[in-house]
C-alpha cells in the first residue's frame, strides 16, 4: 500500500503511520474537506492522486512520485483517455489538457457557467469525445480539441453518471433507470 500526502511524502505500509489525532499538513475546517480522488491510466503507466489543489503523478511500478501538478483551486475532476496518452483536469472554469508523456500542458479552455459544475466526465474509447454530466442534470457530448457541445440531453429526472460502451453508444444512469443511447457524429 502506498499513501501520498499533500506534499508528496510517501508512507509505505511497513512504516509507522501517525495516529488519527495527529495534525496533518493543512487545517481543515469542520464540514470542509479537500477534494480527493484517484485516476488510473488503463495502460497502467501512471496513477494520479488528487488531494485538494495538488495532483501527484505516481509510477505504479516503483511507487515514486514522477511529477506534482499544483493548482490555485481544488481540482474538480481529473481523468485520462482510454489509451492513457492524454489527461484532463477541471479546476473551476478551466479545463486543461495534458500530454501524459511529458506532463506538459497541451491546451487550456475556459468553460461556460453551465459547464462549471461538472460532476462526471468520461472519454470516448478513441479519446476524441467527452461525455459530461453537469449539475444542471444535462448530458453533453463535447468534441475535442475545442470542447464544442455536439449534442445535449436532459431527462425528466436526475442523471447520476455515464459510460461509453464503444465509440457510438453510451449508457446513462438516471434517477428513474438506466438509459442506452446511440450517438452519431454530425
Amino acid at each position: 500500500m502506498l499513501t501520498v500526502s499533500e506534499t508528496g511524502t510517501q508512507v509505505r505500509d511497513n512504516q509507522a503511520v501517525a495516529s488519527p489525532r495527529t495534525r496533518i499538513g493543512r487545517r481543515v475546517r469542520r464540514n470542509e474537506r479537500p477534494s480527493v480522488g484517484i485516476a488510473v491510466a488503463r495502460t497502467g503507466a501512471w496513477i494520479a492522486a488528487v488531494i485538494g489543489q495538488v495532483v501527484h503523478i505516481i509510477d505504479p511500478k516503483t511507487g515514486s512520485v514522477r511529477r506534482t501538478l499544483r493548482f490555485e483551486d481544488d481540482v474538480d475532476e481529473f481523468g485520462s483517455t482510454p489509451d492513457g496518452t492524454k489527461a484532463v483536469s477541471v479546476v473551476g472554469d478551466t479545463v486543461t489538457r495534458w500530454d501524459t508523456g511529458s506532463w506538459t500542458v497541451v491546451a487550456e479552455y475556459h468553460i461556460d457557467k453551465e459547464m462549471r459544475a461538472t460532476s462526471k466526465a468520461r472519454w470516448s474509447p478513441d479519446g476524441s469525445l467527452l461525455a459530461v454530466v453537469t449539475d444542471d442534470q444535462r448530458l453533453r457530448i463535447l468534441d475535442e480539441p475545442g470542447w464544442a457541445a455536439l449534442t445535449e440531453l436532459r431527462l425528466d429526472s436526475e442523471i447520476h453518471g455515464c459510460a461509453w460502451l464503444d465509440d457510438s453508444r453510451l449508457v446513462v444512469v438516471g434517477g428513474r433507470g438506466v438509459y442506452w443511447l446511440a450517438f452519431q457524429r454530425p
